[in-house]
């Protein structure tokens, strides 16, 4: 723990909450309302719709079937729940946040969307008899729980024998010691938001801040002169300044403080506790789909991408579904685990 975090837990004495609180309930739109097919049309000309799609028809060759039911764990605004949907009887998602639920339920609606179900649930403690599902998917959500190692113990406890959980995750490396620091502000009419970001690689922590300020502040020009150079690049101003001293300065107009704490996964420690909990068959393989995110790049930046419109998510899915059957044994970016019979 760095000193700035000291300081904040010392002085501030922040609320502890989770993230589904602090980033779900407060996102309007999951990824920025950039997913393809859920609130963008596909195109050839956006990497990220090869890689999306390509990683969905991974998710679905991996546990889907006509008459399976599955479990998405943190679907977020409905991916890839709603996507992966018409090769399943049926999908039930289940998130931590209030609100994500609601946009999950108003997507479902809106795309005309009938066999998926979204409830509100904590990951840790599912509301679900031992055996029930046919499949697991989750996508960079498993670790964003209090506790991870229990959450994917429930995931098991809830797979049928012989039953698949299909992951990505956020990768960190337990073998270098790289540390990082973001700070951020947001500005409203109903708040005034500093988040402090710390991000410990060997350490596989992550943790985030959110400080709230009385409003009346930002009339002071100096501090408005900050508040600009923050929001410009929070990470340059990071290097140069001292975000204590600025705290410290500006304590009295604190209203409210709170932060999560997040325990994320290496390759090693994923592929340890998978295996400690009784997963057998691990397969993995990176997020890269094996050469198609090369590929996609060069098409856009080599101008032959707007000739691929009618073939592209073909081939991206191809991608997905071959990364799937030649995946190599141990974790990957992308990773399958099987509940033995």
């Amino acid at each position: 723990m760095n000193p700035t975090e000291t300081w904040i837990l010392e002085n501030l004495r922040p609320t502890k909450t989770t993230s589904a609180r602090l980033i779900s309930d407060r996102s309007e739109l999951q990824s920025g309302g950039q997913l393809v097919g859920i609130y963008q049309e596909p195109t050839p000309e956006n990497t990220y719709h090869w890689r999306d799609t390509a990683i969905c028809e991974a998710f679905a060759v991996a546990v889907c079937g006509t008459d399976r039911v599955i479990m998405d764990v943190g679907p977020g605004d409905g991916w890839p729940s709603l996507i992966i949907a018409p090769r399943c009887a049926k999908i039930i998602g289940i998130d931590p946040s209030d609100k994500r639920v609601g946009v999950q339920r108003g997507n479902a609606q809106r795309l005309g969307i009938s066999n998926c179900e979204f409830r509100n649930m904590d990951i840790q403690d599912l509301a679900f008899p031992d055996n029930t599902f046919d499949g697991a998917v989750a996508a960079s959500s498993i670790e964003q729980a209090d506790d991870p190692i229990k959450g994917l113990t429930e995931i098991y406890r809830v797979l049928k024998p012989g039953a698949k959980l299909a992951m990505t995750f956020e990768k960190y490396d337990d073998e270098v010691d790289t540390n990082s620091e973001e700070v951020c502000v947001e500005i409203s009419e109903s708040e005034y938001l500093l988040s402090y970001l710390v991000c410990e690689s060997k350490a596989l922590r992550e943790a985030r801040y959110a400080i709230w300020f009385d409003h009346s502040i930002l009339q002071n020009n100096e501090i408005r002169q900050i508040v600009n150079s923050i929001q410009a690049s929070g990470s340059t101003w990071l290097a140069d300044h001292s975000l204590i001293e600025l705290l410290r300065c500006l304590q009295t107009s604190i209203v409210n403080s709170c932060y999560y704490e997040l325990h994320h996964f290496s390759l090693r420690s994923l592929g340890n506790a998978l295996a400690k909990i009784g997963f057998t068959d691990i397969r993995g393989f990176g997020c890269d789909i094996n050469s198609l995110m090369p590929f996609a790049e060069f098409a856009i930046t080599s101008g032959i991408a707007q000739n691929l419109k009618e073939t592209f998510m073909q081939v991206s899915s191809y991608f997905g579904a071959a990364s799937v059957r030649f995946a190599k044994s141990g974790v990957g970016d992308f990773t399958i685990a099987t509940k033995p019979i």
